[in-house]
């Protein structure tokens, strides 16, 4: 992951209602669309972690509480979250900015 990745900001587009599946998995309600999305726990989280301002993945990785990632597999841990992060902006739940 190039530093330029590392750094993209994000916050969050729309305000969700969650409910957890009890399996992993979250539904995510947009009640002025009327959009649903399921996405997995870790998913939610960060839209949890997220707020109406920008964030960057560095220090959003920063926020998640009771995560330890080894020195050596940051890089693909960042790039893995910036990839969640993509995906969520697909959905339309999250924003660069």
């Amino acid at each position: 992951m190039s530093a330029d990745e590392s750094s993209l900001s994000w916050k969050r587009a729309v305000e969700t209602q969650k409910y957890w599946s009890g399996d992993g998995l979250v539904v995510c309600y947009d009640e002025l669309t009327g959009d649903t999305h399921v996405v997995n726990e870790f998913a939610a989280n960060l839209l949890d972690i997220l707020s109406d301002e920008g964030v960057s993945t560095d220090n959003l990785c920063a926020s998640i509480p009771n995560l330890s990632v080894p020195e050596e597999q940051k890089s693909d841990f960042l790039e893995y979250v910036n990839n969640i992060l993509l995906d969520l902006c697909e959905y339309g739940l999250v924003e660069q900015g």
